[in-house]
C-alpha cells in the first residue's frame, strides 16, 4: 500500500490571511497617498497664491504708468482721447490694491503695501490736480506742476517699495516651488515604493498559499492516479482537518469502499464461475448421461416393434410408437435445455457477416415444403458479429414460422432497418397470427400455443431467441393482431460486437 502525506493549513484561513495582507497594504498606501497628496496640494496652493500676489503688485505699477501716460498725453495734446489709459488705470488701481492687500500674507509685503497706499493716493491726487488746471485753461501751471518733479519723486518711492515687495514674493515663490517639488517627489516615491512593496508582499503571500495548497492537491491527484491504475489500496495521510483535509478523508473513505466493493465483486465472480461450472457439469450430465438410457429405451422399443408383426398387436405397436415419440421429445427437450444454458457464454470471434446471405443459407437448410418461401430483403447489412448466436436466432424464428403456418402456401420475409449503432430485424410471416394475450407467454420456457401432439416442439425455441438477443444488449417483441393474419418478430442487433 502506498501512503502519501498531506500537510496543509486551513484553506479559508490562508485566503483570508492573503486578503488581510492586501487590505493592510492598501490602507497604508491610501493613508500615505492622502497625506502626501494633501501636502503637495498645499504646496501647490502656496505657489499659486504667491504668483497671484506678485501678479497684483506688477499690475499696480502698470496701472499707475498707464495713468501717467494718459495724463501726459492729454497735457501735451489737449485731446480727450489721450485720457483713456488714465481713466482705465484710475478705475483698476483701487480694486487691484484691495486684492493685493487681501492676498498678501507676509509681514514684509503687508508693510510695503501700507506704505504704498498713501503714495498711490498722493500720486493720483497730483495727476488729478494737473488735469483740473488744464481743463480750466491753466495749461502753463499744469505743465509747471509736472516739471516740478513731485510726481516723479512719489513714483520713484512707490517703485522702490513695489520692487521690494515683489522681490520678497519672488523669494517666497522660489522656496514654495522647491517645497512643492520635494513633496511631489515624496508622493511619487511613496506611491512607487509602496506599490512595489505591495506587489512583493502579495507575491510572497500568494506563493506561500500556493505552496500550502499544491502539496495536498498533488497528493490527492497522485492517489486518484494510483487508483485509476488499479492500486485500490491507495491511502492519503491527513494531518489537518481543513477543507482539503476533509476531501482527503472522503477520498480515503471512497478508496476503502471501492476496495471493499472490488473484493466483493471478485468473490461474486468466483462464485459465479463456480456456479457456471456446476451448471455446465449439470447440463453435460443431463445431456450425456440421460441420453444413454433414453437411447436404450428407443432401441428396445424398436426391437419390440419388429417382433410384433401380427395384426393382433396393432394397439401395442401404437403404444410403442407413442413411447418412441415421447422419448424423442424428451431428447429434444434436453438438447434445448443445454442450448439455453449456454446462451450468453463466451462466443467465437466476431466476423464480417452478410445477413442477407445468412438468411438465404438458413432458408435453404430448412428446406421449406412446397408452396413456401423464405426471403431476405435486398440490401441487408453486413455486420461484425459472431456467427453462431445470430444464426441461432434466425434459425429458430424461421423454423418456428414454418412449423406453425396453417396454409398450403406461405411466405416468410426478413427485413432490416439501420438504427445507428444497431440494426433492427423484422421476421414476418403470413400465418394465423398470435393473440395479444400470448405475446409475452411465447418467450417463456416450455410454452407452446398448440398441443405437442399436433406440432412437435420443446417450447424452448423462442426462450432461447429472447435470451440470445438480450445477451447482446437488444430486445425482442411480437406484432400480431388476429383475426388479421400474420406475425412479425422484431429484434435489434449490434452492428459491431466488441470482444
Amino acid at each position: 500500500m502506498r501512503r502519501l502525506a498531506l500537510f496543509t493549513a486551513t484553506v479559508a484561513g490562508g485566503v483570508w490571511r492573503l486578503f488581510a495582507v492586501a487590505a493592510l497594504l492598501l490602507a497604508f498606501l491610501v493613508g500615505a497617498l492622502y497625506w502626501n497628496l494633501e501636502a503637495a496640494t498645499e504646496a501647490a496652493s502656496d505657489v499659486v497664491h504667491t504668483q497671484a500676489v506678485e501678479r497684483e503688485l506688477q499690475g499696480l505699477g502698470e496701472d499707475l504708468i498707464n495713468a501717467e501716460t494718459g495724463q501726459r498725453g492729454y497735457l501735451l495734446t489737449g485731446q480727450e482721447n489721450y485720457l483713456e489709459p488714465y481713466n482705465a488705470g484710475i478705475a483698476s488701481i483701487g480694486d487691484r490694491f484691495a486684492r493685493a492687500k487681501a492676498l498678501a500674507k507676509s509681514g514684509e509685503v503687508l508693510d510695503a503695501l501700507q506704505r504704498m497706499e498713501p503714495l498711490i493716493k498722493e500720486r493720483l491726487a497730483i495727476m488729478a490736480g494737473t488735469l483740473d488746471l488744464a481743463r480750466k485753461g491753466d495749461w502753463a501751471d499744469a505743465r509747471d506742476l509736472v516739471k516740478q518733479g513731485q510726481g516723479k519723486q512719489v513714483m520713484d518711492e512707490f517703485r522702490q517699495l513695489r520692487a521690494t515687495a515683489i522681490e520678497h514674493e519672488a523669494h517666497l515663490l522660489a522656496e514654495r516651488r522647491i517645497a512643492f517639488a520635494v513633496r511631489l517627489n515624496r508622493l511619487l516615491l511613496v506611491v512607487g515604493g509602496g506599490g512595489l512593496l505591495a506587489v512583493v508582499l502579495l507575491a510572497i503571500s500568494a506563493a506561500r498559499t500556493v505552496n500550502r495548497l499544491k502539496q495536498p492537491v498533488v497528493a490527492l491527484l497522485g492517489g486518484i492516479s494510483a487508483m485509476s491504475e488499479g492500486d485500490l489500496g491507495q491511502h492519503v495521510e491527513v494531518t489537518s482537518h481543513d477543507e482539503i483535509g476533509r476531501v482527503a478523508e472522503a477520498f480515503n473513505d471512497m478508496a476503502a469502499r471501492v476496495q471493499s466493493a472490488h473484493q466483493a465483486r471478485e468473490e461474486s465472480q468466483r462464485d459465479l464461475e463456480r456456479s457456471n461450472a456446476e451448471l455446465d457439469n449439470f447440463a453435460y450430465v443431463a445431456s450425456h448421461d440421460l441420453k444413454a438410457p433414453l437411447r436404450g429405451i428407443r432401441n428396445l422399443a424398436e426391437w419390440i416393434a419388429e417382433d410384433l408383426d401380427n395384426p393382433s398387436a396393432e394397439e401395442r405397436k401404437e403404444n410403442l410408437r407413442l413411447l418412441q415419440t415421447r422419448v424423442d421429445r424428451l431428447d429434444g427437450l434436453l438438447e434445448s435445455l443445454l442450448t439455453y444454458s449456454r446462451v450468453g457464454r463466451k462466443h467465437s470471434a466476431a466476423e464480417r457477416l452478410d445477413t442477407g446471405r445468412l438468411v438465404a443459407e438458413i432458408g435453404d437448410y430448412l428446406a421449406p415444403r412446397a408452396g413456401f418461401k423464405v426471403e431476405g430483403s435486398p440490401g441487408m447489412p453486413i455486420i461484425s458479429t459472431p456467427r453462431g448466436p445470430l444464426e441461432q436466432v434466425f434459425m429458430n424464428l424461421l423454423s418456428n414460422a414454418l412449423k406453425h403456418h396453417d396454409g398450403q402456401t406461405g411466405r416468410i420475409a426478413v427485413t432490416a432497418r439501420d438504427m445507428g449503432e444497431r440494426v433492427e430485424f423484422r421476421v414476418s410471416d403470413d400465418g394465423p397470427g398470435i393473440r395479444p394475450e400470448f405475446h409475452d407467454r411465447v418467450f417463456q420456457m416450455f410454452q407452446t400455443l398448440r398441443p405437442r401432439d399436433e406440432v412437435e416442439g420443446s417450447g424452448m425455441g423462442l426462450a432461447i431467441v429472447k435470451k440470445t438477443v438480450e445477451s447482446f444488449g437488444g430486445t425482442i417483441r411480437v406484432e400480431s393482431a388476429p383475426p388479421e393474419r400474420g406475425t412479425t418478430f422484431i429484434f435489434d442487433w449490434p452492428k459491431a460486437v466488441i470482444a
